[in-house]
């Protein structure tokens, strides 16, 4: 956790309505900045095969929050890091409505959830979970306007964590929350911002959906064990032991659901899972054999969450026995499952177990320490301090290390090219140097990652990120970040 910065001498005793805020490293000093800086240091050689963008959000507050708030929720930053021919250029956006200015003049302040964007040909939307989605430039990271979809969408007032692309049909998939949090409207949008298979699901069972799976004719919406709080100092969203993992399917065009599937236009169908837990992310999705195939992330420690900011609704008398389990932080294993769902079974089937997979490269944020030292398991939650490839074929793990006083920032993959092997390329990742108050972002080669290839030392800090991904600059405009300032005003040239 980063170290509590002292007063200047003398004004110990004065108080600031603005507090260390929360995020995914822990409670943080909010930064709030935005600029560009043209040609990074960078220390080492950048290899030429990565090209493209490095794009993370992270939360920071335009106001400050109440107690109990979740670092998920609330304006942020964007930032980018793009890659060419070695150099490095960087910008660092603000997030939010007129950068929050309204909501600081009428002297209130709602929080936006933000979330990890994808800035493709969809220029580009900023996804909130709780609000409109937000307009932002891809490659100067302005907030250009709110609800990028407008009327196509009125009848959802939020949009989705996670949207998704659909190479097949070039479609994005997300969704977001109706007027009630108990319904949801998902639906697709083309390159040209048209909105399609829009449908409105309302839910016999609530909970947080950040996550989504798809396939060529079905939607799978894998929904958290969450509820919304109505009772003051509480977290806003309660994670309810008492309920099932829940996933909703739909018919990817719900108007036309697929031929024989005995599916009626705009149904939905609710499976369980016998756990109080939740898909954390998406992997591939498919269909084989008339049966719905995912992959996700699995967090196996139900009866409890694993973001340690939300409260908890204690478990009920009569829940069923296979809900108790032992959920504390040195308890909990995250596998990497796959599901099936069987789109002929009726509303309400309960799921079998997923199968725990097997994959030949993880790569992953952990805490490294002596073996021989006691560590402390929620650490986990703030001090990640070493980045790991595990070769699960093996069990081969080599982990770097960066020194002390480092926070190591969730990992992105970059092939080394289009048809490279799995696992063949290099990893990219930010580390916050919390002795010195600066953030390093680090580049891993996959044949050797316990060394770093190159090292991009930014002159300032960030705050830690929600999300990040890795945009080839195939997908872009080709431009770069920070444009070379014209010379020609300059009084110098006149003289030459």
């Amino acid at each position: 956790m980063a170290a509590q910065l002292k007063p200047l001498k003398g004004a110990e005793n004065l108080k600031s309505r603005w507090q260390w805020s929360r995020d995914l490293g822990g409670p943080d000093m909010p930064i709030r900045l935005e600029g560009e800086i043209g040609d990074v240091m960078v220390r080492g050689t950048i290899p030429d095969s990565i090209d493209g963008t490095f794009y993370r959000v992270a939360g920071d507050h335009v106001a400050p929050v109440p107690e109990k708030h979740s670092p998920l929720e609330g304006h942020g930053a964007v930032t980018a890091f793009r890659i060419h021919k070695g150099h490095e250029e960087h910008v660092c956006g603000y997030c939010g409505p007129s950068h929050g200015e309204p909501p600081l003049r009428a002297g209130r302040y709602r929080a936006n959830l933000q979330h990890q964007r994808h800035p493709l040909g969809w220029e580009a939307a900023r996804p909130q979970r709780d609000r409109p989605g937000l307009d932002h430039g891809r490659d100067t990271l302005e907030t250009t306007g709110v609800n990028p979809y407008g009327n196509q969408v009125f009848q959802s007032s939020t949009f989705s964590a996670h949207p998704n692309i659909d190479q097949n049909v070039d479609e994005l998939v997300t969704w977001g929350f109706g007027s009630k949090f108990e319904e949801l409207v998902s639906y697709s949008v083309t390159r040209q911002g048209e909105v399609k298979n829009l449908h409105r699901i309302m839910r016999s069972i609530s909970g947080t959906i950040h996550d989504v799976a798809f396939t060529e004719n079905w939607l799978v919406l894998c929904q958290w064990p969450t509820i919304p709080s109505r009772k003051a100092g509480t977290s806003r969203l309660i994670w309810d032991t008492s309920l099932p993992t829940v996933f909703i399917v739909s018919p990817r065009r719900p108007d036309k659901p697929l031929a024989g599937s005995g599916w009626k236009p705009y149904e939905h169908r609710i499976y369980t899972h016998n756990s109080n837990t939740e898909i954390v992310h998406t992997g591939g999705a498919w269909e084989e054999n008339g049966k719905i195939i995912f992959e996700g992330t699995w967090p196996n420690q139900p009866k409890s969450s694993w973001f340690n900011w939300w409260d908890q609704k204690e478990q009920a008398p009569d829940q069923k026995a296979g809900f108790i389990r032992d959920s504390r932080p040195e308890n909990t294993v995250v596998e990497y499952v796959r599901f099936e769902i069987d789109a002929t079974k009726p509303d309400w089937t309960e799921l079998a177990d997923p199968a725990v997979l097997r994959h030949d490269y993880v790569f992953m944020n952990i805490v490294h320490a002596d073996p021989d030292t006691p560590h402390d398991p929620t650490y986990v939650y703030r001090s990640l301090n070493a980045t790991a490839m595990l070769n699960k074929c093996t069990g081969e793990m080599k982990v770097y290390s960066p020194g002390p006083h480092c926070r190591c920032q969730e990992p992105v993959f970059i092939p080394r090219s289009d048809n490279a092997p799995e696992g063949d390329g290099h990893i990219i990742f930010a580390v916050d140097r919390l002795d010195i108050n600066l953030t390093n972002i680090v580049i891993l080669g996959t044949k050797d990652s316990e060394h770093p290839v190159a090292v991009i030392e930014l002159p300032m800090r960030m705050r830690a990120q929600v999300h990040g991904n890795w945009v080839d600059a195939k997908e872009l405009s080709g431009k770069p970040l920070v444009p070379t300032p014209p010379l020609n005003h300059m009084a110098w040239r006149e003289r030459l």
